[in-house]
């Protein structure tokens, strides 16, 4: 006499007579269902799978967790002039963490007398601090070490990274030889060049300017931002600021009195100023490069 694998059950038959366990356990299979819907009804409980509870229940938890965690604090010294700065500010301030602080719109003068330089967006994280230089450029973005050309419009210009980089390094250079320096490690000064239009395409066939141009919202910015290890080999990668560290930096960047960044020159002459493409001291003179375009003279 076949058995059945429940004591007292009748074991299932199929059509040419012979047990059908397969059968026998998909049965047992829909009674179990229906008493687990059973009781989830009677609990006021969702009817899902595990499988899926187990999920919702992970992601309600990471939830709270970057409720708590993220928010970096923001310094305003001026209002941003563009809505891409504006777009940006927001942006990160939302995506960081909490104890990042993040500075925006303000200048610094490499030495006394000469011409300010201005400051977007400086990003006092929690291992180093960075630069970050915000451009609203569309469309495909082409070029090398030198120049970028964009598709759109077929503009070429200098390639912006070198101003840059030249504007971290007096940041670094102002930490050094404040009281902090004196007194404190400081900190590596990355420079990042922001794109805040998701359409944007970059092709730049120089490896070092093309790790630093990132867009905005995507992971490998955050990466770079929040991750140690993205820092260049030379940098030592276990460098932590504590936040009295922190307070006394973003002190010694703006001052007692933050230099608020002047109105962005737009108009020379009959020139509409597009970028400004480089900027140094020579022979006591202070010089400005500016890429402009004429206003009926096209070419």
């Amino acid at each position: 006499m076949p058995s059945s694998t429940r004591e007292g059950k009748k074991p299932l038959e199929n059509k040419n007579g012979g047990n059908s366990q397969r059968g026998m356990n998909e049965k047992w299979v829909k009674i179990e269902k229906k008493k687990i819907k059973a009781r989830r009804t009677k609990n006021n409980l969702p009817s899902t799978s595990p499988s899926s509870s187990s999920i919702s229940k992970r992601t309600n938890h990471n939830t709270n967790h970057t409720h708590q965690q993220f928010g970096a604090t923001i310094h305003c010294v001026s209002e941003p002039e563009t809505d891409s700065e504006a777009k940006a500010n927001r942006i990160l301030a939302e995506s960081l963490p909490s104890s990042y602080h993040i500075l925006h719109n303000f200048e610094l003068c490499a030495r006394a007398g000469e011409m300010a330089y201005e400051y977007d967006i400086v990003i006092v994280g929690t291992y180093c601090l960075f630069h970050v230089e915000v451009k609203g450029y569309k469309g495909c973005i082409r070029g090398d070490k030198f120049r970028w050309r964009f598709a759109s419009n077929g503009h070429v210009f200098p390639s912006p990274i070198p101003l840059a980089n030249k504007k971290s390094k007096i940041i670094a250079s102002k930490l050094a030889k404040s009281d902090f320096g004196r007194r404190h490690k400081v900190p590596f000064v990355d420079t990042i060049l922001l794109i805040t239009d998701e359409k944007a395409r970059i092709q730049i066939r120089w490896e070092d300017q093309l790790s630093r141009v990132l867009k905005l919202g995507s992971t490998s910015l955050l990466r770079r931002l929040t991750d140690p290890s993205q820092l260049p080999s030379t940098v030592c990668s276990d460098f932590m600021l504590t936040r009295p560290e922190q307070l006394c930096i973003i002190q010694e960047i703006l001052g007692t009195n933050p230099i608020p960044r002047s109105p962005r020159l737009t108009q020379i002459g009959l020139y509409r100023v597009l970028e400004k493409t480089a900027q140094y001291n020579e022979q006591w003179h202070n010089v400005a490069v500016y890429l402009a375009s004429h206003k009926y003279i096209h070419t």
